[in-house]
């Protein structure tokens, strides 16, 4: 039985599909349940990408209405995010997007950047050395990553 699960941002599915590793998340199902909403990968990730929702990979049908209060401004598919994470046990939200990292801390949702999700995935050997190497060019320029960020991705190594 699965420990938790991840919720997966559009930024975080995109930036694995860039970096060529999209496949590479099915890594972490047999600990997790990996989660998306079908807001999210069907109007935001599979518009712009070629892939088939693998087996690894279910999106959920959340109701934003039944949020108890929207304080920031946020689009409606990170809203979406945000309440398949208040309706699922321990849920861990991982997005590279600052505003949904910020809201998911004031409503105590367990969360993670994407970044540090890739170099978990990465050092945990999710993601073979070559596939990483060769990826991480297209992965920073798909999150815009900041010099340092970029630089410290750069050096990860197996743990």
């Amino acid at each position: 039985m699965n420990s938790g699960h991840l919720i997966l941002d559009n930024s975080v599915l995109s930036a694995f599909a860039s970096g060529s590793w999209f496949h590479d998340l099915s890594f972490w199902s047999s600990e997790y349940d990996i989660l998306t909403t079908e807001r999210i990968w069907e109007g935001e990730f599979t518009p712009h990408h070629e892939y088939i929702k693998p087996d690894w990979l279910r999106s959920k049908s959340v109701d934003t209405d039944r949020l108890d209060s929207k304080s920031v401004e946020l689009g409606e598919p990170d809203w979406t995010l945000i309440r398949l994470a208040e309706t699922v046990t321990d849920p861990i939200l991982v997005s590279n997007d600052r505003r949904v990292i910020a809201e998911a801390e004031e409503r105590d949702i367990e969360r993670m950047w994407g970044t540090k999700f890739l170099i978990q995935t990465f050092e945990m050997c999710g993601i073979d050395e070559e596939s990483f190497n060769d990826g991480c060019s297209a992965y920073i320029g798909d999150v815009h990553l900041p010099g340092t960020v970029a630089d410290e991705l750069r050096s990860s190594e197996k743990v």
